[in-house]
């Protein structure tokens, strides 16, 4: 059996700490090579991303007509998917899921796509009705969707003309890719089971992403100093924009603060406002370990659907609770592994009265910091690729 992948992001470790797509496809084909299946790594970019043993490809570079009618990349995927029996993607890129299904077509090739993101059902990838901040309970590509893109535009300084349009025509290739394939892989359950009921294809299989052997090397720390820790992007969607008040109602806590984002100069001015926020800045993943062992455990503010966010995992890895609302991702994590606690989605009230029970319970942290890293080991990466292995002999057959 050969097998090509297909990412659009990156393999491997991208910048330092872990990153979601970059990081999945990467352990996916080591879990591979490791039973001696033959494996291509094909990263779809103008620009390598410099590791050893990817393949770059790309089309052409007309904005729009790249989307529709990219005869040139068609013809360089035709030619390395050759010799291939399985092609799985793993793409979020509106300019390429077309020109995949009709390669692989031509081909005659397995097609198996995992999916790492909601924007396979809701063009803005949040399921959050933006603004007003609602959960979507059911996320269908409508009209209703204008109002949450051309929002969710803003946030990003983005052009909301084009931010719509893109949302949309996202939605429809990724949705085209689904139809098209012969399995469908989701680490998210609720994912799974969203496009079960709403594309209606029955070839979705839900299994949870593995985590690095770097990872379980950690030495987990159950327990703190009784500080707190937020380390993401500086966004909206993932809740940087709450941590003031959080500074504000919780003043004898102090709350480490690590990433990089358009909310940056307003973590800065915060940090000047309020004495108990301490902003490191962009760290390296050794001085970002050593911060989050310190303290007692982590908060994730994420005001949108995230599918299965690593920082979850990399938290309880290291003997850390996670304080998260109860969406998507976390959610998920946090309900199987025991290993933190759930706000209600949007309600910082309820977020600050789970981060107050914590801090003065420490055995509860200590806790919830061993379930947490007996859950991570779980999902080690041998018995995430036998399960793989599995599905590609189910379609081949």
């Amino acid at each position: 059996m050969r097998v090509a992948i297909i990412d659009d992001a990156g393999f491997g470790w991208g910048r330092p700490g872990l990153f979601g797509k970059e990081l999945y496809v990467e352990l996916l084909a080591k879990g591979l090579e490791s039973l001696n299946i033959d494996v291509a790594r094909i990263l779809l970019n103008s620009s390598p991303n410099g590791k050893e043993g990817v393949i770059t490809v790309s089309g052409t570079s007309t904005p729009i007509v790249r989307a529709f009618l990219d005869l040139d990349l068609e013809h360089k995927l035709k030619e390395l998917l050759q010799g291939f029996d399985i092609v799985h993607v793993n793409v979020l890129n509106a300019r390429y899921p077309r020109h995949i299904v009709r390669v692989v077509k031509r081909l005659g090739k397995s097609l198996v796509v995992t999916m790492h993101s909601w924007a396979y059902l809701c063009p803005t990838g949040w399921v959050v009705k933006v603004p007003g901040n609602e959960v979507h309970a059911e996320p269908r590509l409508g009209f209703r969707c204008i109002r949450c893109l051309w929002n969710v535009g803003k946030y990003y300084g983005a052009n909301s003309v084009w931010f719509t349009m893109d949302g949309f025509n996202r939605t429809l290739a990724l949705q085209g890719l689904l139809r098209s394939a012969d399995a469908v892989i989701s680490p998210s359950r609720l994912l799974a089971d969203a496009v079960k009921r709403i594309i209606k294809i029955d070839y979705v299989y839900a299994i949870p992403n593995p985590v690095p052997d770097e990872l379980l090397q950690l030495k987990p720390n159950y327990g703190g100093d009784g500080s707190i820790t937020f380390f993401a992007r500086l966004t909206h969607e993932k809740g940087a924009h709450l941590i003031p008040e959080l500074a504000k109602r919780l003043p004898n806590t102090i709350i480490h603060v690590m990433g990089d984002g358009y909310l940056k100069d307003f973590i800065v001015k915060a940090s000047r406002d309020y004495g108990n926020i301490i902003y490191h800045g962009f760290v390296s993943n050794e001085e970002k370990v050593r911060i989050v062992c310190n303290s007692s455990f982590v908060i994730m503010p994420i005001n949108w659907t995230e599918t299965f966010p690593y920082t979850v995992l990399e938290s309880f890895a290291l003997g850390k609770p996670v304080v998260a609302f109860g969406l998507g991702g976390p959610k998920e994590l946090i309900e199987d592994s025991g290993a933190g606690f759930l706000a209600k989605p949007f309600d910082i009230d309820d977020f600050i009265s789970k981060i107050r029970y914590l801090v003065n319970n420490e055995e509860i942290v200590k806790e919830m910091g061993i379930r947490g890293r007996s859950f991570v080991e779980k999902l080690n990466l041998r018995s995430y690729v036998m399960k793989i292995l599995e599905v590609y002999r189910e379609i081949s057959r």
